[in-house]
């Protein structure tokens, strides 16, 4: 339909209707102050676990339970239903077994977990060097003490470069992704089962507080740069618990559900951009169109502030992480064109 064709379909209907702009998104509410932009689809398989954005400029993502781990370039982007998704540029063997966790340390080299723990990961090939024992599943760094933490479900490790660890703590219900706060002192947990965060003293393992997600279960989780914790949820939602003066101690000043609507959320991370990376197990594009047998990458970003280290591989200064990629403006131009068509697909679904 072209532009002409809309006005003249609305002046048919004898209403004062107003030509709106509609611009699908991965997430169909976001919270004002917030901007999301989907950058890559079907990383592999119907599912991804760990993602991260590189020093080197690069994001790489990991297939949940498999044994592929993908690099993409963000400067370079292919035009799929009216999204710019970054380019694939290569997929190697990464950790052996299963691929989970996914961060980088200080120096940008880039680490996963596999099924006998933690791998360096080769940036050119894909391959790579066990490292020591682990966990399998969330993996975040601290680079206070240039180490590694990782869960195996009821425990968080602490793993060394030398291939040491230690059991920072056990709990009774199973964790998935971990990270670590921006003054490095804490450790925050995403207790899958029981809908709930937990904090935990990085240093002694001692349980700091638990938080509810009002029934929302946390997958994958990060900091912002003011320590508030923001999870990605399985029920397609993302929810943040703010902090005060008190800190994690005195307790949540408050739980936000700042986006829903999207597909079921995995493992999440934080790139140098000072951006969120979700995993999502489907696909809405700009356009409307709805891949539910392809998992996703949406990057999230909000005004006035950036996402922190987390654990996940994210800034040192959480980035600017003000301004939504030159692309998510282009598309709504786009989207006033596809107006009636999104509106039907829509109905249809």
């Amino acid at each position: 339909m072209q532009i002409r064709d809309y006005f003249r379909f609305a002046g048919a209907t004898g209403g004062a209707l107003l030509a709106i702009a509609l611009h699908a998104q991965p997430f169909t509410f976001l919270a004002s102050g917030y901007h999301q932009e989907l950058v890559v689809s079907s990383p592999g398989s119907t599912s991804v676990a760990g993602v991260t954005l590189g020093k080197d400029g690069f994001l790489y993502t990991n297939d949940a339970g498999g044994s592929a781990i993908q690099k993409w370039n963000p400067g370079s982007t292919t035009a799929v239903h009216g999204a710019n998704l970054y380019s694939h540029v290569l997929t190697g063997s990464g950790a052996q077994g299963a691929n989970w966790g996914l961060t980088i340390d200080s120096a940008g080299n880039l680490f996963s977990l596999g099924s006998a723990g933690l791998y360096q990961i080769d940036r050119t090939t894909l391959a790579g060097t066990l490292v020591g024992p682990g966990g399998i599943y969330g993996l975040a760094y601290n680079k206070a003490t240039d180490s590694f933490v990782s869960t195996n479900g009821s425990a968080v490790i602490e793993t060394k470069k030398d291939g040491s660890t230690r059991t920072i703590f056990s709990y009774g219900s199973f964790i998935d992704q971990v990270a670590i706060d921006p003054t490095t002192n804490f450790v925050a947990g995403a207790i899958l089962g029981s809908s709930q965060v937990g904090v935990w003293n990085f240093s002694s393992g001692a349980l700091i507080n638990t938080f509810t997600l009002g029934g929302h279960s946390a997958d994958g989780l990060a900091f912002d740069k003011d320590g508030n914790i923001y999870t990605n949820n399985t029920d397609g939602t993302i929810t943040a618990l703010r902090f005060g003066a008190g800190g994690y101690a005195a307790g949540s000043t408050g739980l936000d559900l700042i986006a829903s609507g999207g597909f079921y959320g995995d493992l999440a991370g934080v790139g140098v951009d000072g951006a969120f990376y979700v995993s999502q197990y489907g696909t809405r594009y700009p356009d409307a169109f709805v891949d539910s047998g392809s998992a996703s990458i949406v990057r999230i970003t909000f005004d006035g502030g950036g996402f922190v280290d987390g654990g996940t591989g994210g800034s040192d200064n959480g980035g600017d992480g003000a301004v939504p990629e030159p692309s998510t403006y282009g598309l709504l131009a786009a989207a006033t064109l596809l107006g009636a068509l999104a509106i039907r697909r829509r109905l249809r679904r």
